[in-house]
């Protein structure tokens, strides 16, 4: 599945799921940002009274994307419709990756991959396994 685009590409990302965002109401969540404009006590109470118990229940997470509801087999499904991506070749996709991930961990490729702590996640830093694709010559 090389288009002959790119000789690398190396991409990364985030996972949140590990601490789950939970919401507030849409009503909460406008309230809380007014309050934080409010210049007074005053102002704050009055927005305060314009809660309701059923405003302080939280929302249930979900595993859709906050913005648009969308489950992320939905997305792939879309993505993989609107550039023809069959199902088998995303198969063979994910296999080869999980190959690769493999063979670079039993090789050591992957043996300084660097826990790093912010003050919100963890994340994984790595250079060998760059240079483990770059080498690939993919």
């Amino acid at each position: 599945m090389n288009s002959g685009v790119y000789d690398v590409c190396v991409a990364g990302g985030v996972e949140f799921m590990s601490d789950v965002p939970i919401r507030h109401s849409r009503k909460m969540r406008s309230i809380m940002l007014k309050a934080n404009k409010a210049k007074t006590l005053g102002a704050k109470l009055g927005l305060l009274g314009q809660l309701g118990l059923k405003d302080l229940i939280p929302e249930l997470p979900a595993v859709a994307e906050f913005s648009t509801g969308e489950v992320m087999g939905h997305s792939a499904d879309r993505l993989a419709a609107s550039f023809n991506v069959s199902r088998q070749e995303q198969d063979d996709f994910a296999r080869r990756s999980h190959q690769l991930a493999h063979d670079a961990t039993e090789k050591g490729y992957l043996s300084d991959v660097l826990p790093f702590q912010s003050k919100d996640s963890i994340w994984l830093f790595t250079v060998a396994l760059v240079n483990y694709f770059v080498n690939l010559k993919l």
